[in-house]
């Protein structure tokens, strides 16, 4: 038996009153690290933000924590 490891990023927006962002990614094919995935993200338009992930549909919005 094999197994692969699908790496998979969330948005991390929060809202100031906790609400979070359910945004969800990962690439259908396994890729070897993080870092890759956050690259791959990128060209899709996810940002890093202050070591949080932060979706295309937040993107352009202002930091609220």
């Amino acid at each position: 038996m094999s197994s692969e490891t699908y790496r998979a990023i969330r948005c991390d927006r929060t809202t100031p009153t906790g609400d979070r962002c359910d945004t969800e990614w990962s690439h259908p094919v396994a890729v070897a690290s993080f870092a890759e995935l956050r690259r791959l993200l990128a060209e899709r338009g996810w940002k890093r933000r202050t070591g949080r992930d932060i979706c295309p549909t937040h993107a352009t919005e202002e930091p609220t924590r």
